[in-house]
Protein backbone atom coordinates (compact mmCIF):
# COMPACT_ATOMS: atom_id res chain seq x y z
CA UNK A 1 0.00 0.00 0.00
CA UNK A 2 1.57 3.87 -0.65
CA UNK A 3 2.33 5.19 2.25
CA UNK A 4 0.02 8.63 2.97
CA UNK A 5 1.85 11.92 2.42
CA UNK A 6 2.97 12.57 5.56
CA UNK A 7 4.22 9.00 5.82
CA UNK A 8 6.21 9.88 2.70
CA UNK A 9 7.57 12.83 3.38
CA UNK A 10 8.68 11.42 7.05
CA UNK A 11 10.75 8.11 5.20
CA UNK A 12 11.97 10.89 2.42
CA UNK A 13 13.40 12.66 5.40
CA UNK A 14 14.38 9.55 7.37
CA UNK A 15 16.95 9.10 3.94
CA UNK A 16 17.60 12.80 3.73
CA UNK A 17 19.06 12.71 7.64
CA UNK A 18 20.73 9.34 6.82
CA UNK A 19 22.94 10.97 4.58
CA UNK A 20 23.59 13.67 5.65
CA UNK A 21 24.83 12.02 8.55
CA UNK A 22 26.89 10.30 6.24
CA UNK A 23 28.16 13.33 4.58
CA UNK A 24 28.91 14.99 7.65
CA UNK A 25 31.20 11.68 9.42
CA UNK A 26 28.61 11.73 12.59
CA UNK A 27 28.19 8.40 13.36
CA UNK A 28 25.52 9.02 15.99
CA UNK A 29 22.94 10.46 13.59
CA UNK A 30 23.96 7.78 11.43
CA UNK A 31 23.16 5.01 14.17
CA UNK A 32 19.98 7.31 15.22
CA UNK A 33 18.48 6.55 11.80
CA UNK A 34 18.19 2.98 12.75
CA UNK A 35 15.11 0.99 15.25
CA UNK A 36 17.49 -0.57 17.74
CA UNK A 37 17.95 -3.74 16.53
CA UNK A 38 18.24 -2.34 12.80
CA UNK A 39 20.78 -3.77 10.13
CA UNK A 40 22.83 -2.13 8.38
CA UNK A 41 24.42 -4.38 5.25
CA UNK A 42 26.44 -2.96 3.08
CA UNK A 43 28.68 -4.67 -0.25
CA UNK A 44 31.10 -7.28 -0.46
CA UNK A 45 29.74 -8.29 3.13
CA UNK A 46 30.12 -5.83 5.37
CA UNK A 47 27.27 -5.80 8.01
CA UNK A 48 26.59 -4.06 11.75
CA UNK A 49 23.38 -5.27 13.63
CA UNK A 50 22.24 -2.67 16.38
CA UNK A 51 22.36 0.80 17.08
CA UNK A 52 25.94 0.48 18.68
CA UNK A 53 27.58 -1.88 16.36
CA UNK A 54 26.61 0.55 13.76
CA UNK A 55 27.89 3.88 15.51
CA UNK A 56 31.39 1.72 16.09
CA UNK A 57 31.67 0.79 12.38
CA UNK A 58 30.76 4.57 11.10
CA UNK A 59 33.16 5.69 13.88
CA UNK A 60 36.08 3.38 12.40
CA UNK A 61 34.82 4.60 9.05
CA UNK A 62 35.48 8.35 9.76
CA UNK A 63 38.61 7.72 11.30
CA UNK A 64 39.91 6.07 8.64
CA UNK A 65 38.97 9.14 6.57
CA UNK A 66 40.18 11.59 9.29
CA UNK A 67 43.73 10.00 9.21
CA UNK A 68 43.96 10.95 5.01
CA UNK A 69 42.85 14.24 5.67
CA UNK A 70 43.63 15.56 9.13
CA UNK A 71 41.88 18.89 9.99
CA UNK A 72 39.61 18.73 6.77
CA UNK A 73 35.74 17.97 7.62
CA UNK A 74 34.72 15.37 5.61
CA UNK A 75 31.62 17.06 4.16
CA UNK A 76 33.96 18.99 2.23
CA UNK A 77 35.12 15.69 -0.15
CA UNK A 78 32.25 13.43 0.14
CA UNK A 79 28.96 13.19 -1.01
CA UNK A 80 26.06 10.95 -1.02
CA UNK A 81 22.80 11.06 -3.59
CA UNK A 82 19.46 8.89 -3.25
CA UNK A 83 17.06 8.90 -5.54
CA UNK A 84 13.86 6.93 -7.37
CA UNK A 85 12.39 6.36 -4.25
CA UNK A 86 9.66 2.80 -4.08
CA UNK A 87 7.96 3.15 -0.60
CA UNK A 88 5.37 0.76 0.37
CA UNK A 89 3.85 1.11 4.04
CA UNK A 90 1.19 -0.91 5.95
CA UNK A 91 0.37 -1.26 9.87
CA UNK A 92 3.67 0.75 10.93
CA UNK A 93 5.84 -1.41 8.38
CA UNK A 94 7.34 -0.71 5.40
CA UNK A 95 9.77 -1.55 2.44
CA UNK A 96 11.71 0.61 0.07
CA UNK A 97 13.85 0.75 -2.83
CA UNK A 98 16.13 3.19 -4.10
CA UNK A 99 19.22 4.58 -6.06
CA UNK A 100 21.84 5.50 -5.11
CA UNK A 101 25.00 8.01 -5.96
CA UNK A 102 28.43 8.40 -4.17
CA UNK A 103 30.87 11.02 -5.23
CA UNK A 104 34.22 12.28 -3.97
CA UNK A 105 36.21 15.00 -4.50
CA UNK A 106 39.42 14.88 -5.67
CA UNK A 107 41.10 18.15 -6.58
CA UNK A 108 38.60 20.97 -7.60
CA UNK A 109 35.78 17.67 -9.55
CA UNK A 110 33.94 15.31 -8.08
CA UNK A 111 34.31 12.10 -9.39
CA UNK A 112 31.67 9.00 -9.27
CA UNK A 113 32.88 6.78 -6.86
CA UNK A 114 30.38 4.15 -6.20
CA UNK A 115 26.99 3.67 -7.72
CA UNK A 116 23.69 1.08 -6.75
CA UNK A 117 20.53 0.17 -4.66
CA UNK A 118 19.46 0.55 -1.45
CA UNK A 119 16.15 -1.95 -0.11
CA UNK A 120 15.02 -2.86 3.16
CA UNK A 121 12.48 -1.99 5.78
CA UNK A 122 11.52 0.65 7.67
CA UNK A 123 9.65 0.60 10.70
CA UNK A 124 7.85 3.49 13.00
CA UNK A 125 9.38 3.89 16.50
CA UNK A 126 7.02 6.27 18.54
CA UNK A 127 6.42 8.89 15.64
CA UNK A 128 9.06 8.66 13.97
CA UNK A 129 10.20 6.39 11.02
CA UNK A 130 13.56 4.23 11.34
CA UNK A 131 15.49 1.46 9.30
CA UNK A 132 15.20 -1.91 10.55
CA UNK A 133 17.13 -3.36 7.82
CA UNK A 134 19.21 -1.39 5.01
CA UNK A 135 20.93 -3.42 1.74
CA UNK A 136 23.41 -1.50 -0.14
CA UNK A 137 23.66 -3.25 -3.25
CA UNK A 138 26.78 -2.25 -5.14
CA UNK A 139 26.01 -2.15 -9.15
CA UNK A 140 29.85 -3.72 -9.60
CA UNK A 141 32.07 -5.93 -7.68
CA UNK A 142 34.62 -3.08 -7.92
CA UNK A 143 32.80 0.03 -6.16
CA UNK A 144 35.66 2.41 -7.67
CA UNK A 145 36.37 3.36 -4.35
CA UNK A 146 40.08 4.65 -3.51
CA UNK A 147 40.52 6.70 -0.47
CA UNK A 148 41.34 9.91 -1.05
CA UNK A 149 45.45 10.19 -0.53
CA UNK A 150 45.88 13.97 -1.85
CA UNK A 151 45.04 16.83 0.20
CA UNK A 152 42.47 19.02 -0.98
Amino acid sequence: MSPSAQDYVALLQLFAEYVSALDEGDPDKVADCFADEGVWAGGKGVQARGKQEIRSMMERRKAELDALHPGRPIYEYRRHHVTSHSLEVENGVGTFRACFLGTLRRGNDFDTVVTGRYHGTVVKVGDQWRFQERHAILDSDSSGWSPPTEHM
